[in-house]
């Protein structure tokens, strides 16, 4: 029995070996064995193209800074007042609770021809104040008396000096020791012009003639740039603007350039040209209560925002738009106060239809063609109603409705957000989005936002290129001149090329065409790395996201899917 035992324990061990050898073996050649007809067909799963990209190229497009917390925004609201023009009054107003205000500087008292000018004959009742500092004289120290050391230092020499009244001073010609000459009154005219004019200088006696060896040469006039109007009957803007050119040549392959256009210190003298502002407010059921208290506190900040020669109009809107104003109003305290009690009294309720509410003021006739438009929509984008536009026809058809080139900033903050419909309808109206992922501090942010836009200097900017480089310039179209901002025109030029040549054109407050011209020699112009590059391909694909959308064409779908493989890109809104 034990015998019998024991050789009934030694089979069981090999059998759960063998069992254990052949279980591998199946396993081992499962994948080769097909059992005809009750095999399923082995699927092949294509190839996926693995995409890494750590750039959000809607940022590149529209310059979208980090989000600020409401601290940094206070503080950049605080020095953003201190640019402002001497009519910020309601932006200091704002801003005096919170102790945030620079220290006011001296003001100087003028009579007559205005700030500009200070004239000699002040006001004689101003009461007299200490002196600030001693009287300027010459202080004169004989070198002879300092150690050597001190001597180096830079200082007055003492040198004969002769009184002198006369009205023209003596030659030095005839060379022999400096005379007094005879006295006389020296008169001195003065004439103001208004931007875009020539004063009349008159002409010069015949004794301070210039010699006839010493006239300047004949100015070179520029070529005439294609795309633009002629030159005749435009003022220059050439003194008012800061222009850089930054250039990027990569190996063996064509280059990159920005133009960076800002005004300058000089620009003051271009008034701010008056607008009317639009604040367009959704007020469905779609948008959560914390949204729509956010909207409500944006737009009573942005309201004291406005200048005091605008106009302005707030409208909610649901299926339709309901409209504070019959049009467009003064920006009074009166009125500014209307505007925050019908602010105040919104309330969630009903479906959304953006294209009702946002088509009547960007189609209809402006009243005054003079006055850019300005529309802030605030908008989760999304229409709620049965019969909803889709957003590409939605686009559509407010491309074709705004021939007045009424401006579009559009602006949401939270969760839920249609950002292709934000994003493409700020773009094709030369305006700009803003997003904010906390509602705490949309308030601060959109005040900074219209801050920004607040000051319009030229209007309905034009612009063309020489060199054949028009094709590859983005954007095509630019936004108004802004008095605190800057323009940016991202292009790419063949190897073999030496210069670019820019002319920009625009209208100035008084009606006035206005034009700059500016020629870049590549040669001697800033240095740049390959984020020209990435800016100039975002700026295309955004070019070619909208042309897609307007204009569907399958060639645009295969430009932006070769711009995703060989680039490497995550192109939003395209798949």
């Amino acid at each position: 029995m034990v015998v019998e035992s024991r050789l009934n324990t030694r089979y069981a061990l090999a059998a759960a070996l063998l069992s254990v050898v052949a279980h591998l073996l199946l396993l081992a050649f499962a994948d080769r064995v097909r059992l005809g007809g009750l095999a399923p067909p082995r699927l092949r799963m294509p190839a996926r193209r693995m995409v890494v990209s750590l750039v959000d190229i809607r940022d590149r497009v529209f310059k979208t800074p980090p989000e600020k917390t409401t601290e940094e925004l206070r503080q950049e609201l605080a020095r953003q007042a201190g640019d402002f023009a001497d009519d910020s009054t309601p932006v200091r107003d704002l801003l005096k609770d919170q102790n945030l205000l620079p220290t006011p500087e001296t003001q100087i008292q003028l009579k007559g021809l205005g700030r500009n000018l200070v004239l000699p004959d002040l006001d004689a009742t101003l009461p007299p104040a200490p002196a600030t500092a001693p009287r300027p004289q010459i202080i004169e120290i004989d070198a002879d008396r300092l150690p050597a050391l001190a001597a180096t230092r830079p200082l007055v020499p003492k040198v004969p000096r002769v009184p002198y009244d006369g009205d023209r001073l003596p030659g030095f010609a005839d060379g022999g020791e400096l005379r007094p000459g005879s006295p006389g009154t020296l008169g001195v005219g003065l004439r103001l012009s208004m931007p875009g004019t020539t004063p009349d200088l008159g002409k010069l006696p015949p004794e301070v003639a210039p010699r006839p060896d010493s006239r300047p040469e004949p100015a070179v006039a520029l070529p005439r740039l294609p795309g633009l109007e002629d030159d005749e009957g435009f003022s220059s803007l050439d003194d008012l603007l800061n222009v850089t050119m930054t250039v990027y040549q990569p190996a063996n392959e064509d280059g990159y350039f920005r133009i960076d256009i800002s005004p300058n210190e000089r620009s003051r003298r271009l008034r701010t040209i008056s607008k009317d502002v639009l604040f367009l407010i959704d007020c469905s059921t779609s948008i959560q209560p914390a949204k729509l208290e956010a909207f409500r506190e944006a737009t009573v900040r942005a309201l004291d925002l406005l200048n005091s020669e605008d106009r302005f109009n707030v409208v909610s809107f649901r299926t339709s738009p309901d409209s504070l104003f019959e049009g467009y109003e003064r920006v009074t305290p009166a009125a500014v106060a209307r505007g925050r009690e019908y602010v105040g009294k919104l309330m969630r309720g009903g479906l959304t239809d953006v294209y009702a509410g946002l088509a009547p003021y960007v189609g209809g006739r402006p009243a005054d063609r003079s006055r850019p438009l300005l529309v802030y929509i605030l908008t989760d984008g999304n229409s709620t109603v049965r019969n909803k536009l889709d957003n590409d026809v939605l686009l559509r058809r407010i491309a074709e409705i705004n021939r007045s080139d009424v401006t579009v900033y559009s602006a949401s903050t939270g969760k839920g957000i249609n950002r292709f419909l934000l994003d493409l309808l700020a773009y094709c109206s030369r305006g700009a989005p803003l997003y904010r992922s906390d509602p705490d501090g949309f308030d601060l942010q959109l005040a900074q936002f219209v801050g920004a836009h607040r000051d319009v200097i030229v209007a309905g900017i034009d612009y063309g290129v020489s060199g054949g480089l028009a094709s590859q310039i983005y954007p095509r179209r630019l936004p108004h001149l802004y008095r605190h901002s800057t323009l940016s025109i991202h292009g790419r030029f063949p190897r073999n090329t030496r210069e670019i040549g820019l002319r920009l054109a625009g209208t100035s407050a008084e009606g006035e065409n206005q034009d700059f011209v500016f020629r870049g020699d590549i040669g001697k112009a800033a240095r740049g790395g390959d984020e020209l590059r990435t800016d100039w391909i975002a700026q295309k694909v955004f070019h070619l996201l909208v042309q897609r959308t307007l204009h569907p064409d399958p060639a645009i779908d295969r430009e932006l899917a070769d711009l995703r493989d060989r680039h490497n890109l995550e192109i939003p809104y395209f798949r």
